[in-house]
């Protein structure tokens, strides 16, 4: 049987540890090819990032289509988009692929806080990428800035099913408050809660204990499992419960490679039997 294969639009990471990095070795774990299209080249390491460069426009699409033009495209992901320009460009190849789950990781910014994204993106990816999207999954500001008129996560999430995309998996990772003007950074409890909604309705939520400790790359993880299994024709709330339940453990098994952020581990399931079952 021929894997699988998920079509990734991400930054590169020269750390290894979140974007196209993280794309390859998570959708690889879950039994699945990855194709990869660098959107940015940045220069970063696990304390940060400090610069990036976008790769033109014509070269995007130009490498998108040989890759269609060669390979039947299971799934689509999307991460560091980085300006309008390369979202517009997106949006177009997305277009020629229709009936083909898109899975988009509305990167905004790092994790360390450090931005990755032009002014005018979110507006952008909201009007343009979002409309043709199966599912997104923001962590709580990256929500607020994609519904920048909402007041909690319920209404956010209608606001987001109102531009045509049907699943938000909003990830409790950054804090818990479901009150816009509660959120807190640093407002933590002993758990992740995790909420799938569909057309605006929660359907299916998700309890993780919080691990110690900052992840590098932790939403590319969940992201590209995410679209992998997607490829695999599971449903999407299978799907998102298992990406979940394979992140935490890429987390839970994270190793400190460099002075900064910890490294996740995602091919942990090669010596724990994970993939026994």
């Amino acid at each position: 049987m021929q894997k699988p294969i998920v079509l990734c639009f991400s930054g590169a990471d020269p750390c290894g540890g979140a974007g196209i990095q993280a794309d390859i070795e998570a959708i690889a774990s879950m039994r699945c090819h990855a194709t990869t299209i660098t959107t940015a080249l940045t220069v970063q390491n696990s304390q940060g990032v400090t610069d990036f460069t976008v790769i033109p426009d014509e070269q995007l699409r130009a490498q998108s289509q040989a890759i269609i033009d060669d390979m039947p495209i299971a799934a689509i992901k999307t991460g560091m988009l980085a300006n309008r320009a390369i979202v517009a460009t997106i949006a177009d190849i997305v277009a020629t692929q229709p009936n083909i789950p898109l899975v988009v990781d509305p990167v905004i910014s790092a994790n360390t806080g450090a931005n990755l994204s032009a002014p005018g993106f979110a507006n952008s990816l909201r009007q343009q990428l979002l409309p043709v999207a199966t599912i997104i999954t923001p962590n709580l500001p990256e929500l607020y800035q994609l519904a920048p008129d909402s007041k909690d996560i319920t209404e956010a999430c209608r606001q987001i099913a109102n531009t045509g995309c049907e699943y938000v998996l909003v990830t409790g990772t950054h804090d818990i408050a479901q009150d816009r003007g509660a959120a807190v950074a640093g407002e933590h409890n002993e758990e992740v809660v995790n909420r799938l909604y569909q057309h605006g309705k929660l359907i299916d939520t998700q309890r993780w204990p919080r691990l110690p400790g900052e992840y590098h790359g932790s939403g590319c993880t969940l992201a590209s499992a995410l679209a992998a299994l997607l490829a695999r024709g599971h449903d999407m709330v299978t799907a998102t419960r298992h990406a979940q339940d394979y992140t935490w453990h890429s987390l839970a098994s994270a190793a400190r490679l460099g002075q900064g952020q910890y490294h996740p581990d995602r091919f942990f399931w090669a010596t724990s039997g994970w993939l026994s079952e």
